[in-house]
């Protein structure tokens, strides 16, 4: 016998529950508080100053034309450079005599030259030659070779103010070609420069992993639990485990490494006469085991942003973390495509947001120094700034006497903005993954979102320890 039709009433949807894709949105509110913008950009300040102690110590290796570029040789450099020594109105005569007695021009003596004279002349001739200085300047930095680091972070700078250009002019497919340019850096040092994507690169993984794994430990807790706790403590917690983090990434690197030697001991059997035969019948198993290293390769390309939070949130070793991170992703595949995407796009807006706030601080800052007199020192600067071009102008060469040293402290400043904003971008990605994270554990476990591990629970579980068990069964 059919039973009849009930209705059902619904007093309400918890759609954050229905739509997990819904909590994203957090990611960015996380990421916005200034505690993990701040440490955002001490990661990034640490990063450039070691970068820049880099290319102190080896040099300028880099051309002109950036990242992929030779230096120019002593005879192009000499082309390039000479003419400027006939032009008086540009370097001094004795300044260009004694340039032209070099055997070889360097650059930076022949830009010392230029903005010496400049700086000589009246104030009232400063103005009538500032545009031929300018272009001068201009050719003689065409000509300057760069540090690999200085070269990788104008290549940095760059694609992101072209990734931020496209998001502005609403073009997908430019933003998703520009993001491509910019995943093609690494490559480009590991092919150009090795010795420094190994060392820097290693010691720029070493960083970014620990304070990614403080602001996602951080955000976690505010996730979860709307706990907040201060930035020593997720330090602390992210230093404590610092094996994990590092392993998580570093054993399917090792284990693609131990790969690769296994297939070169198998090259140098295809090499022997007899044993080639041998290393030929071989070459079937090496197929089956890349094709296992691409699949690792893929799998941990995709499931690399959940390592870090798979520590942060359940305080995993780095072999449960991996199998974590590749579960989630090998399990619910469309789900991890939907929230990356709608995270990557969330980011956009995110940078776009950030990026007007320090455009308008900026600009704001230069309108109100300018009310009722233009400091030399902002002008220099170039003013105010555009939402894809935060730092400040190269024009210091302009100034003279105590406005330089203003001009400098200024620059200082301008740079320290343009460095939040970077901080930013890192305090976002750290908060999306770990957002990501408990959403993708969500659907996959069914683990329910407020659940994190705190001090007292055995690590990798939501099981409490010895200490709290017993604590629990001495209570009345």
């Amino acid at each position: 016998m059919n039973e009849p039709h009930r209705s059902v009433s619904v007093d309400q949807i918890n759609w954050g529950e229905v739509l997990l894709i819904t909590r994203l949105g957090r990611a960015l509110s996380l990421s916005l508080q200034p505690n993990r913008i701040i440490m955002g950009f001490v990661l990034v300040a640490v990063l450039m100053a070691t970068g820049t102690l880099w290319d102190g110590l080896f040099g300028a290796r880099v051309g002109p034309a950036g990242l992929g570029s030779a230096p120019l040789s002593e005879a192009a450099l000499d082309e390039r450079l000479r003419p400027l020594l006939g032009d008086e109105s540009l370097i001094s005569e004795d300044r260009a005599a004694a340039l032209g007695a070099e055997e070889s021009l360097r650059p930076a003596a022949v830009r010392d030259a230029i903005e010496s004279t400049y700086r000589a002349r009246p104030a009232e001739e400063r103005v009538e030659y500032r545009g031929a200085v300018e272009a001068a300047l201009m050719q003689v930095r065409l000509a300057e070779p760069m540090g690999v680091f200085e070269a990788t972070a104008r290549a940095v700078i760059e694609r992101t103010r072209d990734i931020l250009s496209a998001a502005l002019a609403l073009d997908g497919g430019l933003v998703f070609s520009s993001v491509a340019q910019l995943l093609e850096i690494p490559a480009i040092l590991f092919a150009e420069h090795a010795g420094f994507a190994v060392v820097y690169g290693v010691w720029s993984l070493v960083v970014l992993l620990i304070g990614s794994a403080a602001i996602s430990r951080s955000a976690a807790c505010q996730f979860a639990i709307e706990q907040y706790i201060p930035w020593t403590t997720s330090l602390a917690f992210a230093l404590k485990r610092w094996v994990a983090i590092l392993g998580a990434p570093g054993l399917p690197l090792a284990g693609l490494a131990i790969g690769a030697a296994g297939l070169a001991v198998g090259g140098l059997l295809l090499a022997v006469p007899g044993l080639n035969v041998l290393g030929a019948a071989l070459y079937g198993v090496a197929l089956i085991g890349s094709a296992i290293a691409a699949c690792l390769i893929v799998l941990t390309v995709l499931a690399s942003a959940l390592l870090v939070p798979a520590v942060a949130v359940d305080a995993a070793d780095a072999p449960d973390a991996l199998a974590r991170a590749y579960s989630f992703v090998r399990n619910r595949p469309l789900h991890w495509l939907a929230y990356a995407l709608t995270a990557f796009v969330q980011g956009l807006l995110g940078l776009l947001l950030v990026a007007l706030i320090a455009a308008i601080a900026i600009n704001f800052a230069a309108w109100g120094a300018g009310l009722i007199v233009t400091p030399p020192a902002v002008e220099a600067l170039g003013g105010g700034a555009a939402v894809t071009q935060l730092m400040p102008e190269d024009r210091a060469w302009m100034l003279t006497g105590t406005h330089r040293a203003a001009g400098a402290i200024i620059g200082l400043w301008r740079t320290v903005v343009a460095g939040f904003v970077a901080g930013w971008v890192l305090s976002y990605f750290s908060c999306a993954s770990t957002v990501l994270y408990f959403l993708m554990r969500k659907a996959t476990d069914d683990q329910d979102l407020e659940e994190i591990w705190q001090p007292g629970m055995i690590e990798g579980t939501m099981a409490p320890g010895r200490a709290a068990v017993d604590e629990d069964q001495e209570s009345p």
